[in-house]
């Protein structure tokens, strides 16, 4: 028996002796009565010795490994190098080092061979890499379960299209943080192509964007369909008639989204297919500014439906009944659910919840 364990158990029994000392005449208590054999001294019990031993372990854990030693672990393995995963983390690369250093010697083990500016996993590593990302969604849980995700400290990195940041995204933005108060949001907003690449390359953390990807996830949430609409001034609109197509439409100006985006593609193909002349067609690199310049009519303009909606309401503009309309915009909240700690994916369904509800308004 383990000098530790031996120590341990007579500390037990004097505990015991002390409680059951005596019967309830005043006798002492004969051995046996209690656990104890012949020899009055009590059996080793494999529960004691698990007991024992459990206790040893949350002692040593305590001690020695904390949230910040795998926190750290786990960036530098997502992040791929130690200066990455410091900026991630607010820290030092010194600091971050430092972590994982005081990791290894505490468990014993190497977890990783640094390359110049890279990392990779050894076999003890990657064994424990998925452990470590369980006992960081364990805490989570811990304090979701407290009712306490103030608590929950950490970095959001969002990437969203213009026609998000445009109708809904505030909305998501307050319901987060009123849940969220400690974690922090760093926006970027962008086309959907350049989003993808960000969100490959694990420099965003969840990605609110329109379909098709090149690149599969692994967490994919649908957020709503977004149909296209041709409007105008009603001034424009009584030029046109009330019924237009294409060709007519192509023979004024016309502004279109970014001349990269799905629709203008579309469109650009639509238009050499059936031989249909394109110099009147106007990109901007700015949904909204499409839209400015069609209050301001300056030509009939291809817009999201969600984005135009308040002109439409207020009659500002109105709708064109044309014979062509590309597909509609599918959304979807993404990021890789292997890496996401347990926020993140409740941003997604939170993202898709606000998004339904603003889909529902219009």
């Amino acid at each position: 028996m383990p000098l530790a364990f031996a120590k341990w158990q007579a500390r037990r029994r004097t505990r015991q002796a002390r409680q059951y000392g005596q019967g309830s005449s005043g006798r002492a208590v004969r051995a046996g009565q209690f656990g104890q054999g012949s020899s009055g001294r009590a059996p080793v019990s494999r529960l004691d010795q698990r007991f024992f031993f459990v206790m040893v372990l949350c002692t040593m854990i305590k001690s020695q490994i904390t949230l910040k030693h795998l926190e750290a672990f786990v960036c530098v393995v997502d992040m791929g190098s130690f200066r990455k995963a410091a900026t991630v983390l607010a820290t030092t690369q010194p600091n971050i080092s430092n972590r994982i250093s005081s990791l290894e010697d505490s468990l014993g083990v190497i977890l990783m061979h640094r390359d110049a500016g890279s990392v990779r996993l050894t076999q003890k590593g990657l064994a424990l890499l998925e452990a470590a990302r369980r006992v960081l969604r364990s805490a989570e849980s811990f304090l979701e379960t407290a009712a306490r995700k103030d608590l929950i400290a950490d970095r959001l990195r969002l990437g969203v299209t213009e026609l998000v940041a445009c109708t809904w995204l505030h909305a998501f933005l307050r319901r987060f943080r009123a849940e969220y108060p400690s974690i922090a949001v760093e926006l970027q907003v962008d086309l959907s192509t350049e989003i993808e690449k960000e969100l490959a390359a694990g420099q965003l953390d969840l990605a609110l964007q329109t379909g098709p990807f090149r690149r599969e996830t692994s967490g994919t949430i649908a957020l709503g369909t977004y149909p296209y609409s041709w409007v105008a001034t009603p001034g424009i609109a009584r030029g046109i008639g009330p019924q237009a197509s294409l060709s007519a439409l192509l023979r004024s100006s016309v502004l279109v989204h970014a001349r990269h985006s799905l629709a203008a593609r579309e469109l650009m193909r639509v238009a050499d297919a059936n031989r249909l002349k394109t110099d009147q067609v106007v990109f901007s690199s700015s949904l909204t500014s499409c839209l400015q310049m069609a209050e301001d009519g300056m030509g009939a303009t291809l817009l999201p439906e969600a984005l135009a909606g308040p002109a439409l309401a207020a009659g500002r503009l109105v709708r064109l009944d044309c014979d062509w309309l590309p597909m509609p915009l599918d959304f979807y909240a993404r990021f890789d659910k292997a890496k996401a700690p347990r926020f993140l994916e409740a941003a997604a369904r939170m993202a898709a919840s606000v998004a339904g509800a603003s889909l529902n308004h219009q």
